[in-house]
């Protein structure tokens, strides 16, 4: 498996590449398992692979490939952390999109975006979420509660 990344800074033209090993991609597999298939993510924002604080990165894409396999993440840095755009596509092209903006100092707001191949897009998150723990859990406002995650997935397969 190969990991790249390719970012640009703010303020820069210049795309900078880097090479990223699955062991410091990926948490710890076992011996029977591989990065491909049940990899985990070590890092939950691109950025955080990067030793740069993320106001200077204008955006990264991280590629991630195996064969004639490819996963892309893309990631947008609008206002250094304050706005950004992650754009998932996965190899059987599933894509998804998650945008995230701080409301305030304790405050973001998240949507998720969920396209199956051959479908139309639909919304599978929309929540208002606090660094404010409560109960022993950070305080979130699900904005889809009316909603089961599969009546949101599903509105996908409305074409019109």
């Amino acid at each position: 498996m190969k990991i790249t990344f390719t970012y640009q800074l703010v303020g820069s033209c210049e795309q900078h590449r880097l090479e990223i090993d699955p062991h410091d991609y990926f948490d710890p597999i076992e011996d029977d398992e591989n990065y491909w298939d049940h990899g985990i993510n070590k890092k939950l924002f691109l950025h955080e692979y990067l030793d740069i604080n993320p106001g200077q990165i204008k955006w990264i894409v991280a590629r991630l490939s195996k064969g004639n396999q490819t996963r892309i993440r893309r990631a947008q840095y609008l206002d250094g952390e304050r706005v950004t755009m992650e754009h998932i596509i996965n190899e059987n092209r599933e894509e998804r999109i998650i945008l995230g903006a701080l409301v305030d100092s304790k405050r973001g707001h998240n949507i998720h975006l969920l396209k199956k191949h051959g479908r139309a897009w639909s919304v599978v998150y929309n929540s208002l979420d606090s660094d404010e723990v409560i109960d022993g859990k950070f305080e979130s406002t699900d904005l889809c509660k009316q909603w089961t995650y599969e009546e949101l997935e599903d509105f996908g397969k409305i074409q019109g």
